[in-house]
C-alpha cells in the first residue's frame, strides 16, 4: 500500500464521465472529459480526464492504491445481470490497460455507496444525515467519521430526480434550473396550476407521506434508457403540446412549471422529514441535481428540521466520480477522515488544469491575439473593473478549472449587474439567446449581509436567498409576458433578481478565490457596489472553457467584449480576422466504448 493511499474514481458510459484523484484524503485533482474532449456532456471513458489527474498529481498509474469505478449497471441476480456485469468489468479492465500496470484492486461498489460518499465526506461534519436522490434511486444514510451506514433506499425509476427531469424535458428545457426559473412566472394560485398539479398528483405520480414516489408507467416509455415520457400521453393528460427546445413561452407553460416545482417541493419535503424521523441527526447533507437546485434547499427544507445543511455542489455523473474515489480511500483502504476547521475539503471545485502565464502567452502569440499584458495583477484588476462599469461582458480565465457546472471565478464570464441591459447582452453572448433565468451574483463575503439580510457563507452558488428590500423596485404588472417581465428593473442589481427577489449567490472571500475576491474590491472602490453577475466560461452548446485555445475560441464566437487570461487582457474588437477560426487544440479524444 502507498504511503499517500492513492485512490482514482471513475464514472463513465453515462451523461458527463470523469475522474478524480484522492491522495491522503485530499482531492488532489478532478475533471469532466467532456472539457477535454469538448463534447457536451461526454459519457466515453474518461481517458483524458485520468490522464490529467495522476499528471497533476504526479502520480504513476502503477503506484496507485485502488481503483473504484463508479458501476453505472443496476444490480441483479439473474443469469442475464450478472454475465452483463461480468462483460462490463472486463471490458473496464481492458480500457485501462492504456494507462500502464497495475496491482491496485479495480472494485465496482454499487451506485449507491459513491452517492452516500459524495454527498458525506466532502463535507464539514464529523456525522450527518444523507439524503442522495439521483436517476437511480433515492437513498438516506448516516455518515459518521469514516463510516456509512444506509438506512433506507429505494430504486430506480420512482426517483424525485426523473420527474424533474422529465418535467424539463416535457417543457423543452436542457436542466431542471430553467424548469425553476420558469416556475417563478406562473400563476400560482391559478385554476390552471392546481389542475396541472391535481393531474400530477392524480394520475403521474403516487406521493407517499414518508416522501417515497411511485411513478405511473403508462406515461413514460420504459424501454428508454434514461427514461422517457410517452409525449401523447403526456400531451393528453395536461391538454398542452410539448414544447419544443426553441419554441415560444406561455403563460400556460409558466403554470406546468409552477405546478411541477409544488409537487417536487412537497417529495423533497417529506423526505427531509423522514430522514430527521429516522437518523435524529442535527446535520444534513445531500447530493442529487435535484438537490442542487436552490428551490429544492433553500425553500423546502424546514429550518426547525437540522441545525446545519451543506449541499455538495458537483451532482450527476462527475460527483459519483468523486464519491467512488473517497469511498475507495476511507470504505476500501479504511483511512481515517480528518477534518479542518473552516477548510473547504471541495477546493471551491477549483480542481481542474492551471496554465502559467508563458503557456498563455504561447497561445496568443500563435493565434497572432492582439493583447495587452500587465505587471501587476492590481492594476489588471483596476482597468477591468473600469470595463465593467461600462458595460462590458469580461471573459474570465484565471488559475484551476472548476470541476462543477458552476463558473466560481476561475472560468467565469462577469458583468455589471446593476445594467439593466446585461441580463439580455450575458443571454445573447453566451447562450446565443434570450434567457428568462437571471444570472448569479458573485458578491464580496464581508459585504454579502448588505445585500442579504439571511446570507450565510455560500461559495458554490447553489443557495438563494431574497434580496434586502432596500435595494427592491416594485414589481410593475405580474400579467405581462415573461419577456417583458424579465427586463423590467426590480432591483438594483436586476441582471441577478429573479421575479421573486431571490438571488443565487456566491460569497467571495480572499481565501476562496483570491483573484476574483480582488477584482470585486476593484470593483466596489470605483461604484460603491461588491457585486457582479457570474456565469460560466460556456458559450452555447459548448463545454466550459479548458484551455487558453478553448477560450480565445470561445472569446470570437461568443463575440464576447473582453477576454481576461492571467494578465493578459484581450478586447474582441481589436482582434484580426474577427469571425475567423482561432487556432484550437484538435479534440485528442482516446479510443473509447460503451457498454
Amino acid at each position: 500500500m502507498g504511503k499517500k493511499g492513492v485512490v482514482l474514481g471513475i464514472s463513465a458510459y453515462k451523461q458527463g464521465s470523469a475522474a478524480v484523484l484522492v491522495a491522503d484524503g485530499e482531492i488532489t485533482a478532478a475533471a469532466r472529459e467532456e472539457r477535454f474532449s469538448r463534447v457536451m456532456g461526454d459519457s466515453a471513458f474518461p481517458v483524458a480526464s485520468v490522464r490529467y489527474v495522476l499528471k497533476e498529481a504526479g502520480v504513476e498509474f502503477g503506484k496507485v492504491d485502488a481503483i473504484v469505478f463508479d458501476d453505472p449497471l443496476p444490480a441483479g441476480e439473474s443469469v442475464k445481470a450478472r454475465w452483463r456485469k461480468f462483460v462490463f468489468q472486463m471490458r473496464v479492465s481492458w480500457m485501462l490497460k492504456q494507462f500502464g500496470r497495475t496491482k491496485a484492486p479495480l472494485l465496482f461498489p454499487e451506485h449507491l455507496l459513491p452517492c452516500a460518499a459524495n454527498a458525506f465526506f466532502p463535507s464539514p461534519f464529523e456525522r450527518a444525515a444523507i439524503l442522495t436522490i439521483n436517476e437511480t434511486g433515492t437513498a438516506i444514510c448516516v455518515g459518521n467519521k469514516a463510516h456509512l451506514r444506509i438506512i433506507r433506499e429505494t430504486g430506480e425509476p420512482h426517483s424525485a430526480a426523473v420527474l424533474y427531469r422529465t418535467f424539463a424535458d416535457f417543457l423543452g428545457f436542457g436542466t431542471g434550473g430553467e424548469l425553476e426559473g420558469l416556475a417563478l412566472y406562473g400563476d400560482t394560485f391559478s385554476a390552471q396550476t392546481q389542475l396541472f398539479k391535481e393531474k400530477i398528483t392524480d394520475e403521474l405520480v403516487e406521493m407517499k407521506e414518508d416522501g417515497a414516489i411511485v411513478l405511473d408507467m403508462y406515461y413514460f416509455d420504459a424501454a428508454a434508457k434514461p427514461l422517457r415520457i410517452n409525449v401523447r400521453e403526456w400531451e393528453l393528460l395536461f391538454g398542452i403540446p410539448q414544447r419544443a427546445r426553441d419554441g415560444a413561452l406561455t403563460g400556460g407553460h409558466a403554470n406546468f412549471a409552477s405546478a411541477a416545482c409544488q409537487v417536487l417541493t412537497m417529495i423533497i419535503t417529506r423526505l427531509a422529514e423522514t430522514v430527521k424521523m429516522l437518523t435524529e441527526e442535527s446535520n444534513l447533507v445531500m447530493a442529487g441535481e435535484v438537490l442542487s437546485s436552490c428551490a429544492a434547499n433553500n425553500r423546502t427544507i424546514p429550518s426547525k428540521l437540522f441545525k446545519n445543511i451543506w449541499i455538495q455542489p458537483v451532482a450527476g455523473a462527475a460527483g459519483s466520480a468523486l464519491g467512488a474515489a473517497l469511498a475507495g480511500h476511507h470504505v476500501h483502504l479504511e483511512r481515517k477522515r480528518v477534518l479542518v476547521a473552516d477548510a473547504d475539503r471541495m477546493c471551491y471545485t477549483c480542481l481542474g488544469p492551471e496554465y502559467a502565464e508563458p503557456e498563455i502567452e504561447a497561445v496568443l502569440t500563435r493565434c497572432g491575439a492582439r493583447y495587452r499584458h500587465f505587471k501587476t495583477f492590481d492594476e489588471l484588476a483596476s482597468v477591468v473593473s473600469w470595463d465593467l462599469a461600462g458595460g462590458q461582458v469580461v471573459g474570465w480565465f484565471q488559475g484551476r478549472m472548476e470541476f462543477g457546472v458552476e463558473g466560481l471565478g476561475n472560468r467565469s464570464v462577469l458583468a455589471d449587474a446593476r445594467n439593466p441591459k446585461i441580463q439580455k447582452a450575458l443571454g445573447l453572448k453566451t447562450k446565443h439567446g434570450e434567457r428568462f433565468v437571471p444570472f448569479g451574483a458573485s458578491v464580496l463575503a464581508e459585504d454579502a449581509s448588505r445585500w442579504f439580510p439571511t446570507v450565510a457563507v455560500s461559495p458554490y452558488k447553489t443557495t438563494a436567498f431574497l434580496l434586502h428590500e432596500r435595494h427592491r423596485l416594485p414589481e410593475v404588472n405580474p400579467e405581462e409576458d415573461i419577456f417583458t417581465r424579465l427586463y423590467r428593473q426590480r432591483s438594483s442589481v436586476p441582471a441577478v433578481t429573479c421575479v421573486d427577489y431571490s438571488v443565487r449567490v456566491q460569497t467571495v472571500s480572499e481565501e476562496s478565490n483570491k483573484k476574483l475576491w480582488t477584482l470585486l474590491n476593484c470593483f466596489k472602490k470605483l461604484t460603491q457596489t461588491g457585486l457582479l453577475a457570474n456565469t460560466a466560461f460556456q458559450i452555447g452548446d459548448r463545454p466550459m472553457a479548458c484551455t487558453p485555445e478553448d477560450a480565445y475560441n470561445d472569446f470570437l464566437y461568443s463575440e464576447l467584449d473582453c477576454l481576461v487570461m492571467g494578465n493578459f487582457l484581450l478586447y474582441h474588437n481589436k482582434q484580426p480576422g474577427i469571425g475567423g477560426k482561432a487556432n484550437q487544440v484538435k479534440p485528442s479524444h482516446p479510443q473509447t466504448d460503451s457498454p
